[in-house]
């Protein structure tokens, strides 16, 4: 059980470590575990047997978590690559810097003005950048060489910025979320 714990995500689910996943296989292979390791199923074992339990339904919960989500599992991936990502990334291209700004005032704009169509509009624009990322991060991460990795680091950062400019409109368009 303990082998369980010191498993990275991917071989926890029996998954190769890559970018592309079948989250409807990762959803099967999560109830499957779930199902084995999950407290309830050990109420009545000793309480270091409750405890792991516990630690390994924690593990599974936060794996899980992170190969469902797309930017999540960047980082994963790339951490496990030994590419680490900054909180605030000095030396981002200009482009990117003012795709940014243009984005921040665009939907200040808009708010301002109250336009609900045109935010659901800018909505659509970034789920639709997003799934561009996807499908690079998809590629670059099957390259075995340094500047995949390199450029994948930098989709990265303007993943985590979109996935906080539409957390922004999904606050902004409460009922919009579930379209």
């Amino acid at each position: 059980m303990t082998d369980f714990l010191r498993q990275d995500f991917f071989t926890l689910f029996g998954l190769t470590a890559t970018y592309r996943l079948d989250l409807d296989d990762l959803e099967h292979r999560y109830q499957q575990l779930q199902r084995a390791v999950h407290p309830d199923r050990h109420a009545t074992a000793a309480a270091q047997d409750r405890r792991l339990a516990m630690q390994m339904t924690a593990k599974l919960n936060e794996a899980y978590t992170t190969l469902r989500s797309g930017l999540l599992r960047a980082r994963y991936l790339l951490d496990r690559r030994g590419c680490s990502i900054e909180d605030n990334p000095a030396g981002l291209a200009n482009d990117f810097l003012l795709q940014q700004i243009s984005l921040r005032e665009e939907i200040e704009e808009i708010r301002s003005a109250g336009d609900h169509n045109a935010l659901l509009a800018l909505r659509q624009r970034l789920q639709a950048r997003e799934a561009v990322i996807n499908a690079s991060l998809a590629e670059l991460f099957e390259r075995p060489d340094d500047a995949g990795l390199n450029a994948a680091r930098e989709l990265f950062y303007e993943y985590q910025f979109l996935a906080r400019l539409q957390r922004e409109l999904d606050a902004l368009l409460p009922s919009a979320s579930n379209n």
